[in-house]
């Protein structure tokens, strides 16, 4: 009998995303004026990872935007609001955010991470891919904060360019002190 810790995959760092990886277009609203852009992953989508370390989070920036805010919420609670310095950020490619303080990600727990986007009209900043959208997955945006809704609300396909990058978590998962085998049974 061979025996693989649960926990064993919890050991490497890795990225976790809904989009493919490549940009092909880029959203904005169209007057100018904010919303949110944002991705999000149920518990059971997250049991893999359970207590993992959310460190950074990568998105693409196609275009010039006025003000950028990394929020992650855990379930409907806001537990990260971070202000993005424009200073640093590349256009036209993908941004890697560092979290000021890393996040644990708790077993039984749905994650919602976006950026809350201020830019001027005629402005796209937020990059999207060409693969099929995930339903409330990977494609949600809001007006308010509070009421989300995926991108084919609107009429428009693809996935949000963002991935969240996890580190191994610092603990590990209990160890099963026996076990039992059952023959023809």
């Amino acid at each position: 009998l061979n025996w693989l810790q649960p926990d064993a995959m919890l050991q490497d760092s890795c990225a976790i995303r809904w989009d493919s990886g490549i940009n092909s277009s880029s959203m904005g609203m169209a007057e100018g004026g904010y919303f949110w852009a944002g991705v999000e992953w149920s518990h059971v989508d997250l049991i893999e990872y359970r207590n993992m370390i959310i460190s950074s989070v990568d998105i693409f920036i196609q275009e010039r935007f006025l003000s950028l805010s990394l929020q992650i919420y855990k379930d409907i609670k806001r537990v990260v609001s971070q202000n993005v310095p424009t200073a640093n950020i590349k256009y036209g490619e993908y941004n890697n955010i560092e979290l000021k303080e890393p996040i644990s990600i708790e077993p039984g727990s749905d994650y919602r991470v976006a950026f809350l986007v201020a830019h001027d009209a005629g402005v796209n900043p937020i990059g999207i891919d060409a693969s099929e959208s995930r339903g409330k997955g990977g494609n949600i945006i809001s007006e308010d904060g509070k009421t989300w809704y995926p991108l084919t609300h609107i009429g428009m396909e693809g996935n949000f360019n963002l991935a969240i990058n996890l580190a191994p978590s610092a603990t590990t998962e209990e160890q099963p002190i026996g076990y039992n085998v059952y023959r023809n049974g």
